[in-house]
């Protein structure tokens, strides 16, 4: 499971664990509130979207969680 937060972090859980869920990444990649998540169909891979303009494309590769950042700011002209 993966979550944002108004503190600006990613966090993603191991769900199958023992002992309930298991935090496995909690990092500040946003400057602002982390307000939409969105899983990818295939693989180890979700979106995480901020109120400050970017979206992160995170992918899991070779033991460690890697993130691609994406500029989403407004364009003129539309709303």
């Amino acid at each position: 499971m993966a979550a944002g937060s108004a503190d600006n972090h990613v966090r993603v859980y191991y769900m199958l664990g023992i002992d309930g869920p298991e935090r496995i990444l909690e990092v500040e990649h946003h400057s602002e509130r982390v307000d939409s998540i969105s899983w990818a169909h295939e693989g180890i891979k979700f979106v995480s979207g901020s109120k400050d303009g970017t979206a992160l494309i995170w992918r899991f590769d070779s033991g460690c969680w890697r993130y691609i950042r994406l500029h989403c700011g407004k364009n003129p002209g539309y709303d």
